[in-house]
């Protein structure tokens, strides 16, 4: 059984949430249905003001 995530958030909400730089190549878009192996914006301890993308699973 796969799980889905959902990251909906406007992008001004979500960088002022996390005082943090979405860094999103093509821009960030709302999405509701996430499958495994696709892409998702984190942010890490290591760069804690800044998202990058990793394959979820």
């Amino acid at each position: 059984m796969c799980g889905r995530n959902s990251l909906f958030i406007d992008q001004a909400d979500l960088e002022a949430r996390f005082d943090a730089e979405v860094a999103a190549d093509g821009g960030y878009t709302p999405r509701y249905n996430i499958a495994p192996g696709v892409d998702l914006f984190i942010i890490t301890t290591r760069l804690p003001t800044r998202s990058t993308p990793t394959t979820g699973g």
